[in-house]
């Protein structure tokens, strides 16, 4: 039975005993540790990957407990929250005990600690929109200190402009650097000894601007005496603050829940990743939305799995789009539909193009198709009912 009175329990780790590895974590962040040992005071030890800390909790627990974690804080202080602990390898008289952890069972734990905070990213989108630095003035008063502002304007710039990702490098880098995959490269990057390069990575840059703007809406003096005035004395400057705090912290926990969602089969046994990528274009700044789903139907064989990618974008006046594009080996399908006709007629006037284009990639097998409307299956479409069980 998972716990979710944990949820709320924390555990504030000592900075001087995690060294590199408590630097390269980023908010929201899925952890397994183990307890190593527990002192009367509330100290523990624990050890998270391959390395000891030493940490202070309320809780009580048992040597060789398995604890599943999640990064709540960074910075100078860090503190994680409790998300599961497991009786596995407990003493019988142990003042705690659960049933053992399965990893299915932590991921539908952390979803279920994510779904309230989870948002659209457009609202965060459209702040960032405007001026050639990406903000506001209307939006980003003087008063927010450099910090602060100058995560914005990062956060602004390194949003790729669409026809970056008319490229196969250019949609990889897109791909990599949406967020998705933010822990897999850190933890690629600790095993092989080398710091994590995380400049380019969108959620990395949302994490750190939601833990300023947190620090600065609870403690303003932070960023200095003048900064700090400047919020306790203009409502409106703090309302604002606010806001980008709001839609900042709703879109990194958009991201954590396609994150938790891809680690998780579908019923039907399929793995699906949901991504979406922020991008610019001339109208401003959109998301496209993708499905890559792994398709387990007829028979395989030899061959490669066969996959199936649905986007979701739109294109200033060509309106809403979406794609479907299977691939099976050496066949390739896809379906385009658009919520105008006009623009599904544009779309079927270049298939002849696009046919010529794929063969001369190598695709032998080629279906194409245009249509007017759209089908009822979205890119971010996903049932997470069976996550929520509260049988699980």
């Amino acid at each position: 039975m998972l716990i979710p009175e944990l949820q709320n329990t924390q555990i504030a780790l000592q900075p001087q005993t995690g060294g590199q590895t408590l630097r390269a974590w980023t908010a929201g962040q899925i952890l397994s540790g183990l307890v190593v040992r527990q002192a009367a005071d509330g100290t523990v030890t624990l050890r998270i990957g391959n390395q000891e800390m030493q940490a202070r909790t309320g809780l009580a627990l048992s040597a060789d407990q398995p604890l599943t974690l999640q990064v709540a804080q960074t910075g100078a202080q860090v503190v994680l929250r409790v998300l599961h602990v497991s009786n596995l390898g407990v003493a019988p008289d142990a003042p705690l005990r659960t049933t053992p952890v399965t990893p299915e069972a932590a991921l539908a734990q952390a979803l279920r600690a994510v779904l309230p905070r989870a948002g659209d990213l457009s609202p965060l989108l459209t702040l960032l929109a405007g001026t050639p630095e990406g903000l506001r003035p209307d939006t980003h008063p003087s008063a927010l200190p450099a910090p602060v502002s100058s995560l914005l304007r990062l956060l602004a710039m390194q949003i790729p402009a669409i026809e970056n990702l008319f490229t196969a490098p250019g949609l990889r880098k897109a791909l990599l650097n949406s967020g998705l995959f933010l822990e897999s490269q850190i933890a690629q990057s600790l095993a092989h000894g080398t710091a994590p390069a995380l400049e380019g990575d969108f959620k990395a840059r949302l994490a750190q601007l939601v833990n300023r703007l947190q620090l600065l809406v609870g403690n303003p003096a932070a960023y200095g005496n003048e900064a700090g005035a400047a919020l306790r004395a203009g409502p409106d400057t703090t309302e604002v603050t606010t806001q980008w705090l709001r839609q900042a912290d709703a879109a990194l926990a958009r991201i954590e829940q396609n994150q938790i969602t891809s680690l998780l089969a579908t019923p039907d046994g399929r793995q699906v990743f949901l991504l979406e990528i922020p991008v610019r274009d001339g109208s401003g700044h959109q998301t496209l939305q993708l499905r890559i789903e792994e398709d387990n139907t007829g028979e395989k064989g030899d061959s490669p799995a066969p996959w199936t990618v649905w986007l979701d974008f739109n294109l200033g006046a060509l309106g809403p789009l979406r794609a479907r594009v299977g691939l099976s080996g050496n066949s390739l399908t896809a379906s385009f539909w658009a919520e105008q006709p006009a623009t599904a007629e544009l779309i079927q006037a270049r298939l002849t193009e696009l046919d010529q284009a794929l063969h001369r990639a190598g695709i032998e097998n080629v279906q194409l198709h245009a249509r007017a409307g759209m089908p009822a299956t979205a890119a971010n479409d996903i049932s997470i009912d069976t996550l929520l069980d509260e049988r699980a």
